[in-house]
């Protein structure tokens, strides 16, 4: 396999794994915060297994050495979005915080 041809592959995996980190994982982390994860844990955690094996294998491809475990759980931490307030009423009437927004994880161990 050529060089430019193993860089144009990696380059597709990891936008695709990019593009699925951004997506889907976030909203299974948003959903599964709280007693959620282990009400739910075995019928997600098949797919976050293979998850974590392409990540290894793209970064063992790329670098030439295994991922640590940090950095697989680091792109699986989220930062929670603020829910905008039901009218302008509301948001008028309540003060405003400054404190950072919360995070969402969907760690592959317990």
């Amino acid at each position: 396999m050529s060089q430019e041809h193993k860089d144009k592959v990696l380059a597709e995996a990891y936008s695709k794994l990019t593009e699925l980190n951004a997506s889907f994982l976030r909203e299974i982390a948003t959903e599964l915060k709280g007693p959620n994860y282990y009400l739910y844990l075995r019928a997600f955690s098949l797919g976050l297994q293979e998850y974590v094996e392409a990540v290894t294998f793209c970064h063992y491809i790329k670098v030439g050495r295994l991922i640590t475990l940090e950095e697989v759980n680091r792109p699986l931490i989220f930062d929670e979005q603020a829910q905008e307030a039901q009218s302008d009423i509301v948001a008028a009437s309540e003060p405003i915080l400054e404190k950072p927004p919360a995070t969402i994880a969907l760690a592959h161990t317990p």
